[in-house]
């Protein structure tokens, strides 16, 4: 499998990941079975949002890497978050949306609760989604990472 440097951050990663915004829709033995085939092809870049089927794809990835037995130093775990859904958050304020927050407590409690989901101390990734006319360094989100990452006990590795 080629590896690229993701986004000129220095990490280097498969160039190809697999995205789970449907893994909802397997059934437990269906997700062990893609995981299980996405590592014998090289492939240990995982892609998830705290969005994807409410939560549920990062519940359901997090347990089929369980069920696989995957070390969790042996992948590569990139979420995102920001975007609120119509419904409203999947654990917050409870407003309604859709809308985005990038407030520093909506950014912690993404992470947080994708830890849990995810069945993981950290991740090597969070992506704020964010309007693309936006720098990442301009935005509070790209701040509240950062403190993220400088905190003692840091669930993440990168942020962008």
């Amino acid at each position: 499998m080629a590896k690229i440097d993701l986004g000129g951050s220095g990490l280097i990663v498969p160039d190809v990941a697999l995205g789970v915004m449907r893994i909802a829709d397997k059934s437990a033995a269906e997700a062990q079975a893609l995981v299980e085939k996405a590592l014998e092809k090289d492939v240990n870049f995982f892609d998830t949002a705290d969005i994807y089927a409410a939560g549920k794809s990062s519940v359901v990835l997090g347990q089929a890497l369980k069920d696989a037995g995957v070390n969790r130093e042996d992948i590569f775990l990139q979420s995102k978050g920001g975007i609120i859904l119509e419904d409203g958050q999947i654990s917050g304020d409870g407003w309604k949306g859709p809308r985005y927050d990038f407030s520093k407590s909506h950014l912690i409690s993404a992470v947080d609760e994708e830890l849990k989901r995810l069945q993981t101390d950290y991740l090597d990734v969070f992506l704020s989604v964010s309007y693309t006319h936006l720098r990442a360094h301009e935005t509070d989100s790209y701040l509240v990472c950062r403190l993220l990452l400088e905190k003692k006990k840091n669930p993440l590795t990168h942020i962008s």
